[in-house]
């Protein structure tokens, strides 16, 4: 009777331990989930910041070089007008664009409307 208690109590004893091992584990797989679901969050937001990062100095980038062209455009029309003879070169160009100009207008707008 005493041996069969102490086995009674023996076995309680290992399915104690058995269920806090077991509860042991689901705790620190719950805390390893969240762990990594907090770390691909992070990870995320961390790779919007860089991405818009990169747009926002691709922008400031492209801005530049289209300021420096527009400068450099400038700068030759100036130095043709300053030119010999520059004035008439400067005016056949805007007639060109004048010409090319009118040429889309009227491509655009052939739309006759009859009563």
């Amino acid at each position: 009777l005493i041996s069969q208690a102490m086995e009674f109590q023996a076995e309680a004893e290992r399915r104690k331990r058995a269920q806090i091992l077991e509860s042991e584990g689901l705790r620190e797989a719950a805390i390893n989930k969240a762990e990594g679901e907090k770390q691909k969050i992070i990870l995320a937001s961390e790779a919007a910041k860089v991405n818009a990062i990169n747009r926002a100095q691709g922008e400031a980038t492209s801005i530049t070089l289209k300021a420096e062209a527009t400068n450099n455009s400038i700068e030759t029309i100036r130095e043709t007008l300053m030119s010999p003879g520059g004035e008439k070169v400067v005016a056949m160009q805007v007639a060109e664009k004048y010409i090319a100009a009118f040429k889309e207008i009227a491509r655009e707008g052939n739309t006759l409307v009859l009563p």
